[in-house]
């Protein structure tokens, strides 16, 4: 069912980096039924019955704390080798400029294209994903 027009993503915490649940249906309405059946008590007659969604997720849980007690550590991922290069007028990293991927880095040069000089602020995106467009300083 992975090529379903009506795709629904719920992410765990806030930002794209995180895990979650992908919902995925052929309608609108069989995505609401999906929904309710999830949300629903297992058991309407059980005061304490918890819905299917609420066992999926203290599953998730459990695995978590698991995975916690076998990797107490927190993997780092090593700062990029590249140094980040500022504006000359720039004091700092905190004065670059900002765009949706972070903050953006300053460069200069000659164009391969045109073989004209220019400076400016670029999106620190690998190309091709997704990049904002650059600063340029005049």
């Amino acid at each position: 069912m992975s090529d379903s027009p009506v795709t629904m993503f719920i992410p765990f915490g806030e930002g794209y980096g995180n895990p979650g649940i992908t919902l995925r249906a052929d309608s609108a309405k069989e995505l609401d039924g999906i929904l309710k059946e999830l949300s629903n008590p297992t058991d309407p007659k059980d005061a304490e019955s918890v819905s299917l969604l609420d066992s999926v997720l203290d599953g998730v849980l459990t695995v978590q704390a698991g995975v916690t007690l076998k990797f107490p550590k927190k993997v780092t991922v090593a700062a990029s080798a590249e140094p980040a290069v500022t504006h000359p007028q720039a004091t700092g990293a905190a004065d670059a400029p900002t765009c949706t991927h972070g903050s953006m880095k300053y460069k200069e040069g000659t164009s391969r294209s045109t073989g004209k000089q220019y400076k400016g602020w670029f999106c620190p995106a690998p190309q091709g994903a997704g990049q904002c467009a650059p600063q340029f300083v005049k």
